[in-house]
């Protein structure tokens, strides 16, 4: 067989390459600061151990510690340190300010995650960004949850029930049952705005798309690769 294979003119090949520059000239001109500023600097914090559904007190309090210990030593200059999916570390940190031997953390924003049972009385999958220097929070909440590690349908709980698996069921719902409260605009710090999302919620554009169109500039997928073969995060 003879292979003819027809080389692209000089021209197209220039103009391709020219589309391209431009695409990325104009990518990183929507992403940095307009006046020229350095733009936000991000710290992404790991833990190098598999996740737990159901946590302990002792392996919830040494979570607590390594991320206290990696949060304290990340580059100064930091603005924004991220933690990896469902650390619950801020939860730690309110309770240790409630009762008053927060520790001393550096000045910067904390994106961290977790189940959380709102004042409504229902179980959230929620994302808290907060900043350190202000001593503020502002939260979001997963929209596209998981079957079964995220909620169970109506339909699947009266077959646990029925078949005599009650209790599981209900330390199911209790820990695992999360509610959709519907998420507002994305988190502002100083003069960017971030609009994070959890994990599976990747798989859906649509997210993305809306934080777009709500004005984030920085995007942010909080995840845990432990749940992947084990994989640590």
């Amino acid at each position: 067989y003879v292979w003819h294979v027809r080389v692209p003119s000089l021209r197209r090949v220039l103009v391709g390459v020219g589309c391209i520059g431009l695409t990325m000239w104009g990518t990183v001109s929507f992403v940095l600061p307009s006046d020229g500023g350095e733009g936000m600097r991000i710290g992404l914090v790991t833990l190098y151990r598999p996740a737990v559904l159901f946590p302990s007190e002792e392996r919830t309090k040494a979570v607590f510690d390594t991320l206290f210990e990696r949060i304290t030593s990340v580059v100064s200059g930091t603005d924004v340190v991220i933690l990896p999916e469902d650390s619950r570390f801020l939860s730690g940190l309110h309770e240790r300010i409630a009762e008053g031997n927060a520790p001393l953390l550096p000045p910067v924003a904390i994106v961290d995650s977790g189940a959380v049972r709102e004042e409504d009385g229902r179980l959230y999958s929620r994302i808290e960004t907060y900043d350190v220097r202000t001593n503020t929070a502002q939260f979001s909440y997963k929209q596209y949850l998981m079957l079964f590690g995220e909620y169970m349908p109506s339909v699947y709980q009266f077959i646990g029930r029925v078949v005599g698996q009650r209790e599981a069921v209900a330390m199911l719902l209790d820990t695992r049952g999360f509610d959709r409260k519907r998420t507002g605009t994305p988190a502002v710090l100083d003069s960017a705005s971030m609009w994070v999302l959890l994990c599976s919620e990747a798989m859906s554009p649509t997210l993305y798309v809306d934080g777009a169109r709500r004005g984030a500039a920085v995007f942010i997928n909080l995840a845990s690769h432990s749940w992947f073969n084990n994989s640590h995060t």
